[in-house]
């Protein structure tokens, strides 16, 4: 609403010249407002991101246990096991391996915290063994 009114604002500035009476007056706003949209959406992400890495399950030291059976932790990150079934897809970054289990929620792994010997590839290719897995 604040894109439209932006929009009337600026015709009343600058005159019929550079904003003649044609269907694309209702076609400006329209695409002005969508664009606009799409920055807020992506504003609004970055936000819910941030807090979420900011939330104090998220601080710390925690352990993870991975075995053929899924994921568990001795600490309150996950109740139960999550079975891999759940883990909708696994990300690597820069010095982390992600297991994502939404589009925005995840368990870190980082490298460094990977036990002696065992290096990221290595990681990987057993995890994809216990996802094929466990696939009905």
């Amino acid at each position: 609403m604040l894109l439209v009114a932006s929009f009337y604002g600026l015709r009343a500035i600058l005159g019929p010249a550079f904003f003649p009476h044609n269907g694309m007056n209702a076609v400006f706003p329209l695409l002005i407002s969508a664009i606009g949209m799409r920055f807020l959406n992506a504003y609004w992400r970055k936000k819910l991101m941030r807090e979420m890495d900011a939330a104090p399950i998220r601080q710390g030291t925690r352990s993870v246990v991975l075995s053929a059976d899924g994921i568990s932790s001795p600490s309150s990150l996950i109740v139960g096991v999550m079975r891999w079934s759940d883990i909708t897809d696994v990300a690597e970054q820069s010095d982390l391996t992600l297991l994502l289990f939404s589009p925005i929620e995840y368990i870190p792994l980082p490298d460094a915290g990977l036990p002696e010997g065992l290096t990221r590839a290595a990681l990987l290719t057993q995890i994809a063994s216990w996802r094929d897995a466990a696939k009905p």
